[in-house]
C-alpha cells in the first residue's frame, strides 16, 4: 500500500492537487447547508440514494437467490454501501490517492455503478415477470412485512435523527480524529496516517474514513462534518434493516423482525423514570449511575445506544457484525454459497471498522464451523473466514509490518474503564431482559438443530465468554492493548444477543395472540413501544446543546466563507502544512486534514501529545519537544526572521496561522494574508497550496 505524505513535501506541488484544482469552481454547486435543517434534509437525500446503491450491490452480490431463502437484500444495503466504499478505497490506494481527491471523479465512478446495477436489477425484474408480482405484492403478506419494515426503519431514524436537523455533527475527541482522518483522503493521501509532519504509517482501521470521505464527495458542503449527517442516517437505517432481517429469519415471523429491530435498535432502559428534564450523560466515567447505567453518551452497556449520533467507526463494525449474522442464518438455513460468501466479506468489513465486532464474529464463524448444520464443515470455512481473513489482511499485514519495523505500539489509553453494578446493567436494558427470559426459555433447546438459534446463542455466550476473560487477557498483553482488555467494550455485543432473545420471545408471544386476539397483541406492542423509547429520545433531543461546544467548527460547517477553517480549504486534493496555534490545532486538524508542524491530543498523553501509535517513531520524524519550539516561532514569532524562514523550510511550511496583531510583523509582509472574520487570527500562505 501507498505509504503518507513524507516530512518534507510541498504541498502546493503534487500532481494530485493540479489534477484536481480545476473543478474548484463546480464545488460552488454543492455549497455547504446553511442550517442545520437544511443539512439535515440534504443529508437524507444522499443517505437514502446511498442505501439504494447498498441495495443495488448487495442483491448482485447475492444474485437475487436470497430472497427465496428467507432475507431479502433491502437488509443488507448498508453492507453494500460499504462493499462499494471498499472498493472506491482500494482504488484510491492503488492510484496512490487520486480517486478520492478528485469530487467528479467519485461521483462518476458512483453514477456509472448505480446506473449499471440499476439496469441490471430492471432487466432482471422483467426476466422474472416481477411486475405482476409486484402489483399484488402491496396487498399480500409480502406486502404487510415490507410495510412493517418501512415502519421501524421510519421509527428508529425518528428516535435517533434529531440532532442531524438541530445541530453540526460537530464534537470533539474521537470524532475530531476520525473526520480529520477521513480529510486526510480527500486531500490525496493514500491512506489515513496521522496529525502531524513525516512519514507516519497508519494505525488505526479505515473502512469508517473510507465511507466518510465517499460520502463527503456525494454531499453539499464536501467535508467530513457534512458527510456525519447522512453517515448517521446510512448507519442506524442499516442497523434496523438488518436487525429486522435477523429477526425474521431465525424467528420465521414478522413480528420476529420487529422485535427485532425495536430492542436492538431504539429500546432504552428504565432511566427516564429518574429524569426531570431532558439529559443525556456525557460523562460515563464519572455520572455513570445519575439514571442507573441508562442514557449513556459512549460506552453504553445497551446495544441500541449505538444509535446516538454523530457516528463512530464501531458503530459501522457493529453495523457490519449484524449483516454477517444475517448472511450466516441464511447460508447456514439454505446451504446458499453466496451468502455465506458474503458472511465472510461482511465479517471481514467488521475488521476494517474496529476490533470487538470482528473478535466475536469470529467466535461465531468458528462455531458455525464446528455446528455447520446443512453444510459442510469445509465449506463454512473456507466460505466464511476465508474472505473475512482475506479482507481484513488489508489492514492487519501492513500494521503487522510496521508493528515490527517501529517497535511495536504505546498505550494511548488515559482514562479509566466503565463499570456497571449488575442491577445498573438490568435497568440499562430495560423491557428487553424479561422478553429475553422467556425468548432463552423458548429457544435454546432449539440451538442443537437449528442454524438462527445456534447462532443467536452464539453471540450471546460468546459476548459473556469475552467478559469473564477480558480483564486476565488483557493483563497479559502489552500495556498498549489495554483498551481491548476492558469489559465495557464487550457489553453492548451481550446486550446485542440478549435483544435478539427478547425479539424471539416478543415474537413468539406477539404470534400467539394475533391467532386468537390481535386487539391483545396490538396492546402489548404498544405498552412495549411505550416503556422502550423514552430514554432514546429523551438522549437523543438533548444531545444537540452538547454537541455545539465549537463556534468556529460550526460557523465553518454551514458555509461562513470568512470562516477560519474555510479561508484554509479552496479546493479538492490538498495536501498542505501549516502551523497553527495549539489552542487552534484540533478543530483545524479535523476540518482540514492538513499535517500540522504540532498537534496536541485533548487529553494529556506525556511525551506522545500528537496520539500517534508507534513506539519508535520519533526515530523517524521530527522529536515531539523540538515541535513544540518550533511551531512557537512559526505561530508567535519568538526568534528572528531568519530562524523563522528557516524553521517554516525545515517543515515545507505551506500556511500559518497568526493571531492579527503578529500578521505585520517582517517576516510575514511578503506573502499574502486573509483575516478571519470568526476569530481573531490571520492565514499567511507562503505557498500556492490550495489556491
Amino acid at each position: 500500500m501507498a505509504g503518507p505524505r513524507p516530512e518534507h513535501c510541498s504541498g502546493g506541488a503534487g500532481v494530485v492537487g493540479l489534477a484536481v484544482r480545476n473543478t474548484v469552481g463546480a464545488e460552488a454547486l454543492l455549497s455547504s447547508p446553511s442550517s442545520p435543517a437544511l443539512a439535515g434534509a440534504q443529508g437524507a437525500v444522499v443517505a437514502t440514494f446511498f442505501l439504494i446503491l447498498g441495495w443495488l450491490v448487495a442483491d448482485a452480490v447475492l444474485g437475487g437467490r436470497a430472497t427465496t431463502e428467507g432475507v431479502r437484500p433491502v437488509g443488507l444495503a448498508f453492507f453494500g454501501a460499504c462493499l462499494f466504499s471498499l472498493a472506491v478505497m482500494l482504488a484510491h490506494i492503488a492510484t496512490r490517492g487520486l480517486v478520492l481527491a478528485s469530487p467528479w471523479l467519485v461521483r462518476a465512478i458512483t453514477g456509472v455503478v448505480f446506473a449499471v446495477l440499476a439496469v441490471r436489477k430492471l432487466i432482471a425484474r422483467r426476466r422474472a415477470g416481477a411486475r405482476k408480482e409486484e402489483a399484488a405484492e402491496g396487498k399480500g403478506p409480502r406486502g404487510r412485512v415490507a410495510w412493517l419494515l418501512g415502519l421501524m426503519v421510519a421509527a428508529g431514524l425518528l428516535v435517533w435523527g434529531s440532532p442531524v436537523v438541530r445541530s453540526p455533527l460537530t464534537l470533539g475527541g474521537d470524532t475530531s480524529l476520525h473526520a480529520g482522518w477521513a480529510s486526510q483522503l480527500l486531500n490525496g493521501e493514500a491512506i489515513p496516517s496521522a496529525p502531524l509532519t513525516g512519514d507516519i504509517p497508519n494505525f488505526y482501521p479505515w473502512l469508517f474514513h473510507s465511507i466518510v470521505a465517499v460520502l463527503a464527495r456525494l454531499t453539499p458542503g464536501g467535508r467530513p462534518f457534512h458527510a456525519l449527517v447522512p453517515m448517521q442516517l446510512c448507519v442506524v437505517a442499516g442497523i434496523l434493516l438488518a436487525l429486522f432481517e435477523l429477526g425474521r429469519a431465525v424467528g420465521r415471523n414478522a413480528a420476529s423482525g420487529a422485535a427485532a429491530s425495536l430492542f436492538a435498535g431504539f429500546t432504552g432502559g428504565f432511566g427516564f423514570v429518574l429524569l426531570r428534564g431532558l439529559d443525556v450523560v456525557m460523562d460515563p466515567r464519572s455520572e455513570a449511575l445519575i439514571y442507573s447505567g441508562d442514557l449513556l453518551f459512549r460506552r453504553s452497556y445497551n446495544v441500541a445506544f449505538a444509535g446516538l449520533a454523530p457516528p463512530l467507526p464501531r458503530e459501522v463494525g457493529l453495523a457490519m457484525l449484524v449483516a454477517f449474522l444475517l448472511l450466516l442464518v441464511t447460508g447456514l438455513q439454505g446451504g446458499s454459497p453466496r451468502a455465506l460468501l458474503a458472511s465472510g466479506a461482511a465479517l471481514g468489513l467488521a475488521g476494517l471498522a474496529g476490533a470487538e465486532s470482528l473478535f466475536l464474529g469470529l467466535g461465531v464463524a468458528v462455531v458455525a464451523v464446528f455446528f455447520p448444520a446443512e453444510v459442510t464443515r469445509g465449506r463454512v470455512a473456507a466460505s466464511v473466514l476465508a474472505p473475512a481473513l482475506a479482507i481484513y489482511a488489508l489492514w492487519i499485514v501492513p500494521q503487522a509490518i510496521n508493528y515490527f519495523r517501529l517497535g511495536g505500539y504505546v498505550n494511548l489509553t488515559v482514562v479509566g474503564p466503565i463499570t456497571l453494578p449488575p442491577s445498573a446493567i438490568l435497568i440499562s436494558w430495560g423491557v428487553v431482559t424479561p422478553f429475553a427470559i422467556y425468548g432463552i426459555i423458548r429457544w435454546l433447546p432449539k440451538a442443537r438443530f437449528d442454524a438462527g438459534a445456534r447462532t443467536v446463542l452464539a453471540v450471546t455466550g460468546i459476548g459473556l465468554i469475552f467478559i469473564a476473560t477480558s480483564i486476565g487477557v488483557g493483563a497479559l498483553l502489552d500495556r498498549a492493548f489495554t483498551a481491548l482488555g476492558r469489559p465495557h467494550r464487550y457489553w453492548p455485543l451481550v446486550s446485542l444477543g440478549v435483544a435478539l432473545y427478547a425479539a424471539l420471545g416478543a415474537g413468539d408471544i406477539i404470534e400467539r395472540l394475533a391467532a386468537g386476539r390481535k386487539w391483545l397483541a396490538a396492546l402489548l406492542a404498544f405498552a412495549v413501544i411505550g416503556v422502550a423509547v423514552p430514554s432514546p429520545v429523551v438522549a437523543s433531543v438533548a444531545l444537540p446543546r452538547e454537541l455545539s461546544q465549537f463556534p468556529l467548527l460550526d460557523s465553518a460547517v454551514e458555509g461562513a466563507t470568512g470562516s477560519l477553517l474555510n479561508l484554509l480549504i479552496s479546493g479538492p486534493g490538498e495536501r498542505c502544512t501549516a502551523a497553527v496555534p495549539l489552542d487552534l490545532d484540533s478543530q483545524i486538524w479535523a476540518y482540514t486534514g492538513y499535517r500540522l508542524v504540532m498537534y496536541t491530543w485533548e487529553l494529556p498523553h506525556p511525551g506522545n501529545r500528537a496520539r500517534i501509535r508507534w513506539r519508535d517513531i520519533e526515530e523517524q520524524i521530527t522529536p515531539e519537544r523540538q515541535r513544540f519550539k518550533d511551531n512557537r516561532v512559526l505561530v508567535e514569532g519568538a526568534g528572528s526572521a531568519a530562524r523563522w524562514r528557516r524553521v517554516a523550510k525545515r517543515y515545507d511550511v505551506d500556511m500559518v496561522v497568526v493571531p492579527d496583531e503578529r500578521a505585520a510583523a517582517p517576516e510575514l509582509r511578503p506573502y499574502p494574508q486573509t483575516s478571519a472574520t470568526d476569530v481573531a487570527y490571520t492565514v499567511v500562505r507562503l505557498t500556492r497550496c490550495g489556491v
